[in-house]
């Protein structure tokens, strides 16, 4: 993998596949963190689902341990990934070794409700997991 669309898509592959198996179980998706290694294994960091006034400490702890684990050579991608207040779509943050950014807005509809995988709207983004120096 080196390119950072095959790496962003692999990422909200694994998103999409997590968030659907939570809302097909009737759970709400809570915030988590994913990293991409360069052997195409993810890892995954679920924060506890606090509730949305705790949703800023949750997405600051979920950045610094993929910060912390950034700092290997073998990371290549981030995610970091949350609902929003309505629980009517995920937002992802996305950035690669290279600093590329991206957010993609994946809305959940139906019933049961699951991650409408065709409506995905994907914009620039922002968001500081790898290290500048690398």
């Amino acid at each position: 993998m080196d390119d950072a669309q095959d790496h962003f898509i692999e990422l909200l592959a694994q998103l999409i596949a997590r968030a659907n198996r939570m809302l097909a179980d009737g759970r709400s998706v809570p915030p988590l963190g994913l990293m991409l290694m360069r052997d195409g294994s993810v890892e995954v960091s679920i924060a506890a689902d606090a509730g949305e006034d705790q949703l800023p400490e949750l997405l600051d702890g979920l950045q610094a341990s993929l910060s912390d684990r950034a700092m290997h050579e073998d990371a290549v991608a981030s995610c970091i990934a949350y609902a929003d207040g309505d629980g009517e779509r995920i937002i992802a943050l996305l950035e690669n070794r290279e600093h590329w950014c991206a957010t993609a807005l994946l809305p959940v509809a139906g019933d049961p409700p699951a991650v409408d995988g065709e409506a995905i709207t994907i914009e620039d983004g922002g968001l500081h997991v790898f290290p500048a120096s690398h």
